[in-house]
């Protein structure tokens, strides 16, 4: 019987996250929705956060009721030693405000019209999945009357969270700080 190192068995390796076991369904919205902020500009050279998206979805979608943590995340996606202390390494926080930011950033630019919209709330590693409100035809004029797709506002709150229970109505009250959050990015990088 080989004798391995000490170093080999300290460490813990998982299956690679970008072929998470059991798959999402190929036909799903959601698959379709992560496939299109994988190919985006935004998430095209953030490896990273490609792989954290990836993992975070696929949890939250196979398993509903569990709470995604810390410890998980930094072994399964970020290659950590079994040993990783999250008080310590800030690594998984780090990835989540980066992720966190590039989702904006694409919400804002490419996926502005996008009818599904993930969400990384603070405090927490499960992605939510809500539908945008098209904007009422009265609020549409000329050109755009004549188009057949829903249109829909960057800025437009989620309506329906997909698999989950009624919302409170405070809760739609994060909609302000995101749009002057979307607003700033968006002249900061209009002046740079």
């Amino acid at each position: 019987m080989p004798t391995l190192a000490p170093s080999t068995l300290s460490r813990r390796r998982s299956p690679s996250p970008s072929l998470p076991s059991p798959p999402l369904r190929d036909d799903s919205p959601v698959t379709a929705q992560l496939d299109r902020i994988l190919r985006s500009r935004t998430f095209s050279r953030a490896h990273r956060s490609q792989l954290f998206l990836r993992y975070i979805v696929h949890h939250t979608q196979s398993h509903p009721g569990e709470q995604l943590k810390e410890y998980s995340i930094a072994i399964d996606v970020f290659d950590r030693d079994i040993s990783y202390d999250p008080a310590v390494n800030n690594t998984v926080r780090v990835e989540a405000g980066r992720l966190r930011s590039r989702l904006l950033e694409y919400y804002a630019q490419e996926g502005h019209r996008d009818p599904l919209v993930f969400e990384v709330p603070k405090g927490s590693y499960r992605v939510r999945f809500h539908q945008r409100e098209p904007i009422p035809s009265a609020a549409i004029s000329g050109p755009e009357l004549l188009r057949s797709a829903p249109v829909v506002s960057p800025l437009s709150p989620p309506a329906k969270p997909l698999g989950s229970s009624a919302r409170r109505p405070l809760t739609r009250l994060w909609a302000v700080p995101l749009a002057f959050l979307i607003g700033a990015f968006v002249g900061y990088r209009a002046s740079h």
